[in-house]
């Protein structure tokens, strides 16, 4: 059984960020309706399949998987993508505040030491 409409799936496939992610004023350019439409539909998807949610736009979660599961700095992410490393900033702590996540950033590992591979053996 279908939950959402066609124009329901039109504009999520556009806005998410595992698919088009453009934003909310760029997928009601696409899809040729105003972006109050746009928000109203999202809003009612919300409460039908919240799995879905939050959304982030592609450069959010782009920027934020560099930044928490690589360990990317902002400035590697900036030269990297040659944007501004305030950009990258702002992106990723929109990110944040749409999922709740504190920074997750894990860092390089800047010298091993064998103790490492020891804590990790004993954990299995």
């Amino acid at each position: 059984m279908r939950t959402i409409t066609d124009r329901q799936e039109q504009i999520l496939r556009a806005v998410h960020h595992s698919f088009e992610g453009l934003t909310q004023a760029q997928a009601a350019a696409k899809l040729n309706i105003s972006p109050s439409t746009v928000s109203f539909e999202l809003n009612l998807m919300k409460k039908i399949i919240p799995q879905m949610f939050p959304i982030l736009t592609s450069m959010e979660d782009k920027y934020t998987h560099y930044h928490d599961t690589e360990g990317w700095t902002a400035t590697d992410i900036a030269e990297y993508f040659g944007v501004d490393a305030e950009t990258v900033r702002r992106a990723v702590r929109r990110a944040h505040k749409k999922t709740g996540v504190k920074s997750q950033r894990k860092g390089r590992l800047s010298r091993y030491h064998p103790d490492i591979d020891a804590d990790v053996k004993e954990q299995f």
